[in-house]
């Protein structure tokens, strides 16, 4: 661009100009997701179904215009917060509750209008941000051996086996101290796999990861980053655990499969980023930490109370009976059918952890001028 500048003091007349150049950075290359608003326990964006004696605890922001978006029936409720609407909706139209007994009344939605643009597009695309994977190698066969003079292969063929009964007796830790790769990953007696990443921060890739029965433990101030490929499941029972004593950013879990993610069994402490199947939970325990999803479809069952921000933009995210999520959800509807309960609480999970975009740099300039030049008469 080339700005002219005329300046006059009486008869005399001074004319100068600059030659500047603006450059273009895109806003949403790189960053981080925006701050959540105030004890908000939703962030829904089409809309909200709720039956039986399900309640949501805490502000909810709600993006749809649509008529009878917000569908309450029974003794589900809305009532102990606000239900922030977009500033153009017919406040009358969105509740579809029964007329009678004061419903609204008692069980809300108690409605206000926002100017609050709700950052949809950022959301989308942090979740649609999942990394490629890693390549390492494997380790070699390794046996283990008890005091009777029995023996198996824990580690073969560049799969890691914890499912034999001599572990019941012999403790075995995995000593890591670098990155590696297994083919299957299988858990299946009830004792605690410890693993000791030396204090380093270290990635486990595995094709398939298969929890019947038992429980992690990080050794150490490190952490462990798993990346599943192709199948993954904990059908595990209520005393198997991942993490459940060590700090919940010392366990990552990258799955990145087409198969349905199923949980039950004991908690999950850590930081889950699901590309795109749908997650069922069924566990007594639930999670506690942060849930990533491109998918669909989230469903909460059984009596799970999970500590958790939940960031599912494209997913409905169903309550099929009872628990509880003590957090704050993002998604695209919300359904409940039972007595669960979605209640705000201001976890302190970091919800930029699995960000793999780099931002741009704070003193890039984007203006760059040349110098002024006088021009003649």
């Amino acid at each position: 661009y080339k700005l002219i500048s005329t300046g006059k003091i009486g008869q005399a007349t001074r004319e100068i100009s600059k030659i500047f150049t603006v450059e273009y950075k895109n806003k949403n290359s790189g960053g981080t997701l925006p701050d959540f608003p105030d004890n908000a326990a939703a962030l829904v964006k089409s809309k909200i179904h709720m039956e039986g004696s399900g309640s949501i605890t805490g502000n909810v922001y709600f993006d749809s215009t649509e008529s009878h978006s917000i569908y309450l029936r029974g003794g589900a409720k809305i009532n102990t917060g606000n239900t922030y609407v977009n500033k153009k909706a017919n406040i009358a139209g969105i509740a579809d509750v029964p007329k009678d007994w004061d419903y609204k009344k008692v069980n809300g939605p108690y409605f206000k209008k926002s100017n609050a643009t709700i950052p949809w597009d950022s959301f989308d695309q942090y979740v649609e941000s999942f990394p490629e994977f890693p390549v390492y190698p494997t380790l070699k066969d390794e046996t283990v051996n008890d005091n009777h003079g029995n023996s198996f292969m824990i580690i073969k063929n560049g799969s890691f086996y914890h499912d034999n009964s001599i572990l019941y007796s012999k403790q075995y830790t995995l000593d890591l101290t670098e990155d590696v790769f297994f083919k299957d990953f299988i858990m299946n007696t009830n004792t605690t796999l410890k693993i000791d990443t030396n204090g380093k921060d270290i990635d486990i890739v595995v094709n398939n990861f298969l929890d019947k029965q038992g429980s992690i433990e990080i050794l150490g101030e490190g952490s462990i980053t798993f990346y599943i490929k192709n199948d993954f499941e904990l059908k595990s029972n209520s005393d198997s655990h991942l993490n459940i004593n060590g700090k919940t950013e010392q366990l990552r879990i990258l799955y990145g499969g087409v198969k349905d993610f199923k949980m039950s069994g004991g908690i999950v402490n850590g930081y889950l980023f699901i590309k795109n199947s749908n997650i069922y939970i069924n566990s007594q325990y639930g999670i506690k930490g942060l849930v990533l999803s491109g998918g669909n479809y989230i469903e909460h069952n059984g009596y799970a109370i999970s500590d958790a921000t939940v960031i599912a933009p494209k997913a409905t995210y169903n309550f099929k009976s009872s628990g509880r999520i003590n957090g704050f959800i993002v998604s695209n509807k919300i359904e409940a059918s039972g007595s669960g309960e979605m209640r705000f609480q201001d976890n302190p999970y970091d919800i930029n952890i699995f960000n793999t975009n780099t931002p741009p740099e704070d003193n890039t300039d984007l203006i760059i001028s040349e110098p002024s030049i006088e021009l003649s008469d």
